[in-house]
């Protein structure tokens, strides 16, 4: 299923396998056992708390620099599978279709965690 046109991205799943195609981060592309896949989680917007500091501390040393704005992190669909985390950029992506894809791997999946 083609989520996204550029950069690409697309999660194909079949009975036994998902097939990722991330054209935004290579190590992400892989065809990967489902019922290897222990986590499946969505997280939403969220403001980099460290950032956000880190942005004012800057802005106090130095008035006329650009700061005191959080910085956010993108909406990602994470992947656990073989001890590793798949973490896919879903801005901009329909996020019924997003859970849609989270609840099918979540089929033969151990756990189901939605943030």
């Amino acid at each position: 299923m083609l989520l996204r046109k550029t950069p690409q991205l697309s999660i194909d799943i079949d009975k036994e396998t998902i097939e990722i195609i991330d054209l935004s981060q290579l190590k992400n592309c892989g065809v990967f056992e489902r019922n290897k896949i222990t986590k499946v989680q969505i997280e939403k917007n969220k403001a980099s708390w460290l950032g956000t500091i880190l942005s004012f501390i800057a802005l106090l040393l130095e008035p006329s620099a650009v700061g005191g704005n959080s910085i956010k992190k993108n909406p990602s669909l994470k992947i656990e599978v073989d001890n590793k985390i798949i973490s896919l950029d879903i801005s901009g992506i329909n996020m019924k279709t997003v859970k849609k894809i989270a609840t099918e791997l979540n089929k033969k999946t151990a756990h189901n965690i939605y943030n």
